[in-house]
């Protein structure tokens, strides 16, 4: 539901003091553009909360119960509500655990926040995944037997019921930032290296024609050992910007306020910004 609220900028130092702005926003929208930090100096909301399949940080045609989803279209991006931020050994699973429809289909792997959400997971630079009908993606690009791990055979897929797991390894250069992956506990080997530490991976699938996938961050059904760190467990990202999300939307729920200082100004007119020009 969208809001109509007017702001009056009562500071005389800003270059747009005296100004009456009328404004119409949507809360969701709000929260999504603040959880896939599109909003200067504005936290994101998700970044203290439980891991989960995120309704901020995905395509909005995503329709989620409890820690299941699904969509009845064409290949569109799901995250997670956290990203890795300090190196270690991660782990989760996801479960493909029906599908609908016969050419129903999934991809799982890791993206960032600036991954299309409107495609497959995979299909540009902020992504890696696997298939179930087999193979491995980057970039669009079909990963060659000879770019798989010496001795490990090219990934082969999986099917309805299986438990895929990863292992992401985050460290401080692309040589030693891998992605793993586990079939129903049988080790499958490095299917990525190389991958850039300096960007936030987030746990992400992609999902075709009313196939369903279900999320585990903290209990698994094949554990892969102590030396890898459950997704559940990332540690709190220390708060780097100047406002939380709800300090904003505080301003913006209470009709006219001062915007007193910048940073609040630049986070509102991100908030307005028209959705062709920022696609949520």
């Amino acid at each position: 539901m969208s809001q109509r609220k007017t702001f009056i900028i009562t500071d005389p130092n800003d270059p747009f003091y005296g100004s009456s702005i009328p404004m119409r926003f949507e809360e969701l929208g709000a929260r999504r553009r603040a959880a896939l930090r599109l909003l200067p100096n504005i936290e994101d909301p998700e970044n203290k909360s439980k891991i989960v399949l995120s309704r901020y940080k995905s395509s909005r045609k995503y329709k989620f119960d409890g820690d299941k989803c699904t969509l009845e279209g064409g290949y569109r991006l799901c995250r997670s509500s956290r990203s890795f931020d300090q190196p270690g050994k991660y782990f989760w699973e996801f479960r493909f655990t029906s599908r609908d429809l016969e050419d129903g289909h999934v991809r799982m792997g890791i993206a960032t926040t600036n991954a299309d959400m409107e495609a497959p997971i995979g299909v540009d630079a902020e992504g890696y995944a696997v298939r179930d009908l087999g193979g491995a993606f980057h970039c669009s690009k079909h990963q060659k037997p000879e770019e798989y791990d010496p001795g490990v055979v090219p990934f082969q897929g999986f099917n309805v019921g299986d438990f895929v797991g990863f292992g992401f390894t985050l460290g401080t250069t692309p040589e030693t930032t891998t992605l793993e992956v586990w079939v129903n506990g049988m080790y499958r080997g490095v299917i990525f290296r190389n991958i850039d530490p300096t960007k936030k991976w987030i746990p992400s699938l992609s999902i075709f024609h009313n196939a369903w996938v279900e999320a585990f961050f903290e209990v698994f059904n094949y554990a892969p050992g102590p030396a890898w760190t459950p997704a559940a467990n990332i540690p709190d990202e220390p708060q780097k910007q100047k406002y939380t999300l709800s300090q904003m939307l505080d301003v913006m729920r209470n009709g006219t306020e001062s915007l007193r200082t910048k940073e609040m100004f630049a986070a509102t007119f991100a908030v307005l910004t028209p959705i062709q020009d920022m696609p949520i």
